[in-house]
């Protein structure tokens, strides 16, 4: 018996499992539809995905809401402003000089994210803690007591992530504070992101908090 294939056998195997292993398919079948790729597209979020992304994050919103302002024992609310993709340099570009950035980790996916809280916004945090009234004051960098104090703020605003994000099965988890320098690489800079912007009001004070995904 003759065990070689000749081109028309080949053809015919190929046809076959391009068809899902209908033996009767070519490659001229309408069953076999070829759609034409964009590569510029891959990892781009649907406009369904955001909608659902945006029901977390309003989740996460009220929550923080509660929580925090029952530790601080003041007003605090928090409203999402904005959800959108894009390159990582362009999120890098819009964060200021002087603010408070910590890196935070994704499982089960192992990838990097960056949650940012405006300095605005994390000296009143402080102050309060501290005992004072959360008055706002000119941006300045956190003294190391006071970068202390912020950690186990990030970790408060990192555990309602948590209980927002877990019908997405995500899992964050919280991992130092990080610099300038270390931000910016981060992630490649062509990198696509997810980037959530939070507005908070206090009674004195107001500003953003970011989430880099």
């Amino acid at each position: 018996m003759d065990k070689v294939l000749g081109q028309a056998g080949i053809d015919a195997l190929f046809a076959s499992a391009l068809a899902g292993g209908d033996q009767n398919a070519t490659l001229d079948s309408p069953e076999l539809r070829v759609e034409e790729y964009n590569f510029s597209r891959a990892g781009q979020i649907s406009n369904d995905q955001m909608r659902a992304i945006g029901t977390v994050n309003d989740l996460f919103a009220r929550n923080l809401m509660h929580t925090v302002g029952a530790w601080l024992r003041t007003e605090f609310q928090v409203a999402l402003v904005s959800g959108e993709q894009m390159a990582y340099n362009e999120f890098v570009d819009r964060i200021p000089e002087k603010t408070y950035v910590s890196s935070v980790r994704l499982e089960p996916l192992g990838a990097p994210g960056l949650l940012e809280v405006e300095l605005a916004l994390a000296s009143p945090i402080v102050d309060l803690l501290l005992g004072g009234t959360g008055k706002a004051e000119p941006e300045r960098p956190l003294t190391d007591i006071e970068d202390l104090i912020m950690v186990s703020v990030v970790q408060m605003i990192v555990k309602e992530l948590n209980v927002a994000w877990i019908p997405v099965g995500l899992h964050f988890t919280f991992e130092k504070r990080e610099s300038s320098a270390q931000v910016a690489r981060m992630m490649p800079a062509g990198e696509k992101t997810l980037c959530v912007c939070f507005e908070v009001k206090m009674p004195e004070a107001q500003g953003v908090i970011n989430l880099c995904l």
